[in-house]
């Protein structure tokens, strides 16, 4: 029962470790419209994205007032390093449908179930737990959707997390009381 307790308080403390790193690009602090700029939330945006904050349904925002569409309609970003990739929010007309094709160094390394838009926002999540360095926004139709809340964890292999530690003490711990039931065990 200890056990079970243990794996799950490590699940748990995993879960919001990661969540409490997660970046979300909201593009907020743009107004009006224009081309979002390379480098804008540490993204490669590729001349592609352009931003707006005008009401306009059912292109809706999920974090008001501003959203970004795929201008050149390629729906491509990429990273300055490896990341790893959760999803991004997505309104547009009723019959438009999204998905991701996450890459890793040019390789296709995962896919997300699509997505069929509304006037509602509605978050796609990328499915993919690996690291990426590219996102494509793939569309039948490129120009009847926007984005909004990209969001994603930065990579960082150098210095572990809390939940690391966390899982590496409750591991330590298991095993010591472990070792504690086979000692009480064999002395019976």
């Amino acid at each position: 029962m200890r056990g079970l307790l243990g794996a799950a308080l490590a699940v748990v403390l995993t879960t919001w470790a990661g969540a409490a790193n997660a970046t979300v690009v909201t593009f907020d602090d743009l107004t009006g419209s224009g081309l979002v700029q390379d480098g804008y939330a540490g993204i490669v945006w590729n001349a592609d994205w352009t931003y707006y904050d005008a009401d306009q349904t059912p292109f809706t925002p999920a974090s008001p007032p501003t959203r970004v569409y795929d201008t050149q309609q390629t729906g491509a970003f990429n990273f300055a390093g490896p990341v790893t990739f959760e999803g991004a929010d997505f309104a547009g007309q009723s019959y438009a449908t999204v998905q991701f094709q996450l890459y890793l160094e040019g390789l296709l390394v995962g896919t997300s179930g699509p997505l069929t838009t509304s006037s509602t926002p509605a978050f796609l999540a990328s499915g993919y737990g690996g690291l990426v360095d590219e996102v494509r926004v793939v569309s039948r139709f490129p120009a009847l959707f926007v984005m909004d809340n990209v969001t994603y964890n930065a990579a960082s292999a150098a210095i572990p997390e809390p939940a690391a530690w966390a899982m590496m003490l409750l591991g330590f711990f298991g095993l010591g009381a472990s070792l504690r039931a086979r000692r009480r065990i064999a002395s019976a």
